[in-house]
């Protein structure tokens, strides 16, 4: 994977939040953005109900908790909280990870 785009619902604060945080990062792969809302809907997603995932430049598709947890592992200073994350099965947390750290 050389490149990742992160789907966000730019009407929500957590979303918005962390995509500005994501900006700021040193990442170890390339890092885009695409807002999921269009005219005030949230456009389709490939994820069912999520309004948030990521689709990485070899075609694999994250979403919802592993979205979020893709958006730790892509930073060099938190790639191996991501890991720790996925080890001990906690998806849960990094979404909450996430938001913290973007609120920091």
């Amino acid at each position: 994977m050389k490149q990742i785009t992160f789907h966000y619902d730019a009407m929500r604060t957590l979303h918005v939040h962390v995509m500005n945080w994501l900006r700021t990062q040193v990442t170890c792969v390339a890092v885009d953005f695409e807002n999921n809302r269009i005219d005030g809907q949230v456009k389709q997603d490939v994820c069912g109900s999520s309004s948030f995932w990521a689709v990485t430049d070899d075609g694999n598709v994250y979403c919802g908790k592993k979205a979020w947890l893709m958006a730790l592992w892509v930073t060099y200073d938190h790639r191996m909280t991501a890991l720790r994350i996925a080890a001990t099965d906690s998806l849960d947390r990094a979404m909450d990870v996430c938001y913290r750290l973007a609120r920091a």
